[in-house]
């Protein structure tokens, strides 16, 4: 192997770490800011599994798996976020918002049976 190969391995090697790191360290960067800008602030649990993964409802991103839709904090009032989700996602058995669950009534008043 002559001197010109072997620096030329050694560059594709060092050059194969430094792309590997960066991808990496960008990517945890990424997954951490997300996270944090993200909190969950409303849970809903739907009577039956919803179709989709992800849907936007009135500017509130909801993120959906089977029967459990997750979302972070609306500027809309939380019986008004629930009601339009419902509508769009399905029959609500449950609802989280701030961490207080939604009571009977207000249950039904989400779904439209009040």
């Amino acid at each position: 192997m002559t001197a010109l190969s072997r620096n030329l391995d050694s560059l594709i090697r060092n050059s194969l770490f430094a792309i590997v790191a960066v991808v990496g360290a960008s990517m945890m960067l990424t997954t951490t800011a997300s996270a944090k800008g993200n909190p969950v602030y409303y849970t809903a649990q739907l009577e039956a599994p919803t179709k989709y993964d992800t849907k936007v409802v009135k500017g509130t991103v909801w993120h959906c798996e089977g029967d459990t839709c997750k979302a972070s904090k609306s500027r809309t009032k939380d019986e008004y976020v629930c009601a339009k989700m419902a509508r769009k996602l399905g029959e609500v058995k449950s609802f989280t918002a701030g961490g207080v669950e939604f009571d009977a009534v207000a249950i039904a008043t989400c779904n439209g049976n009040d």
